[in-house]
């Protein structure tokens, strides 16, 4: 264990080790919005979205740039809440992707989860 520089060794039973109390985002780009600690801003976290639609929960002021895990602001510092965190991620960056295809910004902020309505032309699997 290190504290200063200074190496000390302790006993113990059971050891655990907290990582990700720091947020390290400084190699991120200037116009990523982070918090007074450095962490990321997401969703209603965002003091000003300035668009049609609401950010989705994970969205950073940066649309179509999603954030998850230990670097989001708020966020409960655990493996599995980033775990989930991330395979929700994936589910915005599927519904973006959509709205960007359709050429639409008509979600209301308060849509936590909102659902892209799936087109007949996706049902029958024809290429858009």
């Amino acid at each position: 264990m290190t504290n200063g520089g200074l190496a000390r060794k302790r006993s113990a039973g059971a050891l655990f080790v907290m990582i990700g109390a720091r947020a390290r985002t400084d190699w991120l780009p200037a116009a990523l919005r982070r918090d007074a600690n450095g962490f990321v801003l997401t969703g209603r976290d965002l003091p000003d979205w300035g668009r049609r639609r609401g950010p989705f929960l994970l969205e950073t002021n940066m649309p179509g740039i999603f954030c998850a895990g230990d670097v989001r602001h708020d966020s409960i510092k655990r493996v599995s809440s980033g775990v989930g965190e991330g395979t929700t991620a994936i589910a915005f960056v599927h519904q973006y992707l959509a709205l960007q295809q359709r050429k639409t910004e008509s979600l209301p902020i308060e849509n936590h989860f909102p659902m892209v309505p799936v087109t007949e032309q996706v049902r029958r699997g024809d290429s858009p």
